[in-house]
């Protein structure tokens, strides 16, 4: 039942030849860019990309080590987006702990850590400790917020008190304690402003800065934005029109928001 989908026609189709070469990625002067758009609201497939995306990454690390002597010549990265919807892949535990000595990258975005949890079980905190950075970017999932908080650590913090006591034989006196207390707690980490993310890289001190703001990208005007007036395209690309030599990818024009011309 679980492989009923590969069955169907299409999916036979897709699978009977290899077109990507997806193990070239990595090849001197590679410059290659694959994007895989999964449905936001059918997972019938996903598994298929699992797959995909835990071959790539096996044959990479095994031409890195039998071509390469274990380091490919173009790094690769792989962007997962929303990975806890694209599918499990298999032994990505073990997998993410060794991609970086390969020149292989791997970013893992998230809801939230629940997700990971949900998805990988007790693999989930193996996956986390194997990523050297962590950009926190908000939310509101408690367990997440106490996790950030834990990651980033206490600080010390000097407390004084006062006693004071009045009558016959009044008296006073002060108390200085030592004490730690987190840097920044879990409420605070909720309080967040959207504005703010929070970075932390092993062995240096965590950094909240301000999140960059997109819009002001001066290649923006190649995002299909109806709010944006310098927009240069309305429709977004279709990929599917292309292949069938219904359009061209591009009018020739000159992109005056970019300076370019093509």
């Amino acid at each position: 039942v679980r492989l009923a989908p590969i069955a169907t026609a299409g999916v036979r189709s897709l699978l009977e030849y290899d077109e990507m070469e997806l193990d070239t990625l990595g090849d001197p002067d590679a410059k290659v860019a694959v994007f895989g758009i999964l449905s936001d609201t059918d997972k019938t497939l996903s598994f298929l990309f699992a797959i995909m995306m835990w071959q790539c990454i096996d044959q990479l690390c095994r031409k890195a080590l039998t071509d390469y002597g274990g380091k490919l010549p173009t790094p690769v990265h792989f962007i997962f987006d929303e990975f806890a919807n694209i599918g499990t892949i298999p032994q990505i535990e073990e997998t993410i702990a060794v991609t970086r000595s390969r020149n292989i990258g791997i970013t893992i975005i998230l809801q939230s850590m629940s997700q990971l949890e949900s998805k990988y079980d007790k693999k989930a905190q193996t996956i986390v400790d194997c990523c050297d950075s962590t950009l926190f970017l908000g939310g509101k999932s408690n367990s997440t917020n106490k996790e950030i908080a834990e990651m980033i650590g206490k600080q010390t913090i000097h407390q004084m008190t006062y006693n004071e006591s009045t009558g016959q034989s009044s008296s006073a006196g002060k108390n200085l304690q030592i004490q730690g207390r987190d840097l920044i707690d879990a409420a605070e980490i909720g309080k967040m402003s959207r504005r703010k993310a929070i970075l932390l890289i092993a062995g240096t001190n965590p950094l909240m800065d301000d999140k960059f703001d997109p819009h002001t990208h001066k290649r923006y005007c190649y995002i299909v934005d109806k709010r944006n007036p310098k927009r240069l395209h309305d429709k977004p690309f279709d990929f599917k029109r292309y292949l069938e030599g219904g359009c061209e990818p591009y009018d020739d024009h000159d992109d005056s928001a970019t300076g370019e011309k093509r």
